[in-house]
């Protein structure tokens, strides 16, 4: 009888990955894009604000706010800006 083969992990999958240098580039820019959004969500409620609330208050939409919210926005340093300030927050840049 043939033993059935061993399926492959998510995480050896990605560990493989890894390895292409345009992948890992990628994989990596997207979780820092997420990372922020995490923030940029958690700083709102924190602050007891809306996706509504806080669009109006930067001068955009809900739905503009929910995709930032879910990574698929591009920013803008003048748009993280005006987040950081309806949130009265700051923006905090470095480069590594």
């Amino acid at each position: 009888m043939k033993a059935k083969a061993k399926p492959r992990l998510w995480r050896d999958r990605l560990k493989e990955d890894m390895r292409r240098p345009g992948f890992k580039r990628a994989f990596q820019e997207a979780r820092e894009e997420l990372a922020l959004a995490e923030q940029i969500a958690q700083a709102r409620e924190k602050a007891g604000l809306s996706q509504e609330m806080l669009g109006q208050a930067i001068g955009t939409t809900q739905s503009v706010i929910s995709r930032i919210e879910h990574g698929g926005q591009n920013l803008t340093l003048a748009m993280l800006h005006k987040i950081a300030g309806a949130l009265h927050r700051s923006v905090d840049i470095h480069l590594r």
